[in-house]
């Protein structure tokens, strides 16, 4: 037996299966909550505008190991997985990362850095293992090092900050 929530019209709202499964725009939840609509779908997670938001993921042994939280009063956003947040982003969108950073993709791993006054510079492992730096706007590379470490500079060294000679390198 299922217990229906309907509107004036007998339109269906609300659906609690015999499974206790909740349905919302839907007759036949799959899942603990279903939020079902033909047009856009939202889920509001509201609070006072000095409070947090959050939405948690909990085991039986532990009641918040991961979870997503938007903290009002400094408009920061943290994820937290294994009961410590990896990454908080604040209100100016800088990102703070606990642990490491792995980009990985098929062909060239790659990271692009960008700054509106300056242009865009991309940090790259070419499939041959190759590390980069190159200059998006001028479609060159500026510095590579292979994966034996060598190192290839394209562009002007400022003079008296590098020198080489037959033992390396030496600022």
């Amino acid at each position: 037996n299922n217990i229906v929530l309907s509107d004036g019209d007998g339109n269906v709202r609300q659906v609690i299966d015999s499974s206790g499964n909740v349905g919302i725009g839907t007759t036949s939840p799959s899942r603990n909550l279903s939020v079902v609509s033909t047009t856009d779908t939202s889920v509001e997670i509201k609070s006072g505008n000095t409070n947090q938001s959050s939405l948690w993921f909990s085991d039986i042994l532990d009641g918040n190991i991961g979870g997503v939280l938007y903290t009002h009063n400094d408009d920061t956003m943290a994820f937290r997985v294994n009961d410590s947040t990896k990454l908080a982003i604040s209100s100016g969108g800088a990102a703070t990362f606990s642990g490491k950073l792995i980009v990985s993709q098929s062909g060239a791993d790659m990271i692009d850095l960008t700054r509106s006054s300056v242009g865009t510079y991309r940090l790259a492992i070419s499939n041959s293992d190759a590390f980069s730096v190159f200059d998006v706007g001028a479609n060159e590379d500026r510095l590579t090092i292979s994966s034996g470490g060598d190192a290839t500079f394209s562009g002007q060294v400022q003079p008296n900050s590098i020198y080489f000679d037959e033992s390396g390198v030496r600022s």
